[in-house]
This record gives C-alpha cells, sequence and structure tokens, in this order.
C-alpha cells in the first residue's frame, strides 16, 4: 500500500512528499518544503490504514540570534549618545 501527502496554501499545492510505502514499520518522512501551509492532504491505495503519533514541528529559535542582541545593543548605545549630546547642548 502506499500513500502520499501534499501541502496547499489558499487552496494551491506548495509541497508534496510524494508516495512512500506503508508497510507496518514506524518511519519518519519530510516534505522538505518550509513555507506556510493551512491544507494537509493525505491520499493512498485502498485498505484500511492509520496515522498514530503524527507531529509539525516548526523551526522558531526560542532565543534571539547573537546579531540580534548586538543590533538591541547598538541601538542602546546610539540612544544614550543622543541623549547625551542633546543634555551638553542644552547646557551650553
Amino acid at each position: 500500500m502506499t500513500v502520499s501527502y501534499d501541502f496547499y496554501r489558499e487552496g494551491q499545492k506548495v509541497g508534496s512528499a510524494g508516495d512512500f510505502a506503508l508497510n507496518g514499520q514506524a518511519r519518519y518522512y519530510a516534505s522538505g518544503y518550509t513555507g506556510l501551509v493551512d491544507e494537509v492532504r493525505l491520499s493512498g491505495s485502498t485498505g484500511n490504514w492509520v496515522l498514530d503519533d503524527l507531529t509539525y514541528t516548526t523551526g522558531v529559535a526560542a532565543v534571539p540570534e547573537p546579531t540580534t542582541w548586538a543590533l538591541m545593543i547598538l541601538g542602546f548605545g546610539g540612544a544614550g549618545a543622543a541623549l547625551r549630546t542633546r543634555r551638553r547642548a542644552a547646557l551650553a
């Protein structure tokens, strides 16, 4: 028995995992598509089959990237320098 799954976004097919065989053994399949989807269609040959422990994961980073931290620190430093320059100009 073979099964395939396709990914859709707003009615348009955006990715597919193709056909794979169901033989009673646990397997991991990935499509390689990394965009947003609003529909997943599963199709297969005739017969009874069950999906168990279907998991969908995202690649969202839990901790900001080092470049994000560097930009934030640079921004705070620039804001502090601008305030210090204004304060000196007001006192003069």
